[in-house]
């Protein structure tokens, strides 16, 4: 009975510092302070398609 109890615990105890990894890992990726994303942010990203000159995203091109 002894060993089912320290084997319960180590599994658990396994189970706990995945799961702790798994969330460190997932809000580096997810995180919006641009800490891992190495290109620009959605707003310059959004600034640079607006203030390029041509048709506006969605915009047709008229044939004058």
């Amino acid at each position: 009975m002894g060993n089912t109890i320290v084997r319960s615990v180590v599994v658990v105890a396994a189970i706990g510092v995945g799961a702790i990894g798994v969330h460190y890992g997932l809000t580096i990726a997810l995180s919006e302070d641009g800490t891992s994303d190495t290109g620009p942010s959605h707003e310059e990203r959004l600034d640079r398609i607006f203030s390029e000159p041509g048709t506006p995203p969605g915009g047709s091109v008229s044939s004058r």
